[in-house]
């Protein structure tokens, strides 16, 4: 039997939130799957016709997934979704893909993947979920500092995590998804002013250590700090 056809989700279900959301994510979803596909060569195997069953797939367990919780950061899911679903057909067709690199938007960089025949394929999962989980704990992240944090400790930590990660371009990227652009956020140049401002981390990063605890979000990994 044939799988069911997501594009139009009111088949399956009356909500049309739900709906909505499958058609916003949808291109996101069909980009992701083609930069994956995109980056082996040179099979000739990998055609449209997987890159359709893939986004089909992730169409499917987005729908489910909708049905049964709220999706709090859908992009972050939806990565995860077509990562693994990507492994499945690896190890369907053995073939055998590199660890990715991820862009500025946490997305798959252009020329950074390839894959190869094995007889004894390597599990690559876990390079996958590093990669999700960094991003997953930059979004939670950002929304601490939007969420709980006044304008001048906004600023303050703003500051400080551009000083501090490893990925500046991506922290700035997931502000930019939230209509904030942080590339002029500079500590101010005269020192008393600096210092003033610097006092304002402490409280901060409390905030925000509880913030991330009570959302079970560990900080330390994937290289993210907020401690001096």
């Amino acid at each position: 039997m044939s799988k069911p056809t997501l594009l139009n989700a009111s088949a399956y279900d009356s909500d049309s939130s739900i709906e909505e959301k499958l058609v916003q994510f949808k291109p996101y979803i069909v980009r992701l799957a083609q930069k994956v596909f995109g980056q082996h060569r040179p099979y000739s195997e990998l055609q449209h016709p997987d890159i359709d069953d893939l986004v089909q797939e992730v169409l499917i367990k987005f729908w489910q997934a909708l049905q049964e919780r709220e999706i709090s950061h859908p992009k972050a899911y939806l990565r995860r979704v077509v990562y693994h679903e990507f492994i499945n057909f690896c190890r369907r067709n053995r073939v055998t893909p590199l660890p990715l690199s991820l862009d500025s938007e946490g997305e798959i960089r252009h020329g950074q993947l390839l894959a190869g025949r094995s007889e004894e394929m390597d599990d690559p999962e876990h390079v996958f979920e590093q990669r999700s989980a960094q991003a997953d704990l930059m979004e939670h992240l950002v929304d601490a500092v939007e969420t709980e944090l006044p304008p001048r400790q906004r600023r303050a930590m703003i500051c400080s995590l551009r000083d501090r990660v490893d990925d500046v371009l991506t922290l700035m990227a997931v502000f930019q998804e939230r209509q904030e652009d942080i590339a002029q956020v500079a500590w101010p140049q005269q020192r008393e002013a600096e210092q003033r401002l610097k006092a304002s981390l402490s409280p901060a990063r409390q905030k925000i250590a509880g913030y991330m605890e009570a959302h079970g979000v560990p900080i330390a990994p994937y290289g993210i700090s907020i401690t001096p």
